[in-house]
């Protein structure tokens, strides 16, 4: 029988949400940098009348799945981090007070 994994806490998924943006953003980046520095010329759209299909097609797939990928290694990453720390290892733990109980000055 297949072990179920345990779903995610609220803070897991905006944790998640949150990486997977600034991940998918610096992915993005770098295939868009990547690109201009091996052909030396702009990442090709689907508004590109000039550019061949095929190119557009390889473009929108290969950067479609380095995001991909990204995504499923934050996920993967946190909830990892998350089972061998505990759920809340992400958030800082509140200190507890200290017991300053004792005699009280009038």
């Amino acid at each position: 029988m297949v072990e179920q994994p345990e779903r995610q806490t609220p803070v897991q998924s905006i944790e998640i949400a949150v990486l997977q943006m600034v991940v998918t953003w610096g992915v993005q980046r770098a295939m868009t940098s990547g690109y201009r520095t091996l052909t030396g010329r702009e990442e090709p759209t689907a508004r590109d009348a000039a550019v061949p299909l095929r190119r557009i097609v390889a473009w929108a797939a290969a950067s479609a799945a380095a995001v991909a990928v990204s995504n499923v290694a934050v996920d993967r990453l946190v909830l990892r981090r998350d089972q061998h720390h505990g759920e809340t290892a992400s958030w800082p733990q509140p200190r507890r007070a200290r017991d300053v109980s004792g005699p009280v000055a009038e």
